[in-house]
């Protein structure tokens, strides 16, 4: 088997220079002007201002939120209390013993006895 011919050799490029003119040199693009220092500053002070602006406003609203929370819990437990109590009553006022109490009060009716009671 042949080897692939189309494979060339790797030969890198050379950079040839001129030594007889001095290269300038260069400045690293990171390097800023002392207008762009400045501006760069302020947006920093002014992105922190902003920062703990938002994070107290937010923190406001956790604390009112907290409270409401809070209120709504207290009047949940309330309604509850009154929902158990009123689910009681009715239970009571419901049970057969009463309804035969206020029925003899009330409406003068009373239970049949053995005797009055005849099935077809």
């Amino acid at each position: 088997m042949r080897p692939n011919i189309q494979v060339r050799v790797y030969r890198p490029r050379q950079i040839m220079f001129d030594s007889d003119k001095p290269r300038p040199r260069q400045r690293g693009s990171a390097l800023l002007s002392a207008n762009q220092c400045k501006l760069l500053g302020l947006l920093a002070v002014a992105a922190c201002i902003g920062g703990l602006a938002l994070t107290h406003v937010l923190h406001a609203k956790v604390a009112d939120l907290r409270t409401r929370a809070d209120q709504l819990q207290a009047s949940y437990s309330a309604f509850s209390e009154e929902n158990k109590r009123l689910v009681a009553t009715e239970a009571q006022l419901a049970s057969k013993t009463q309804v035969v109490m206020l029925a003899t009060k009330k409406l003068k009716l009373y239970e049949p006895g053995q005797g009055q009671v005849r099935r077809m």
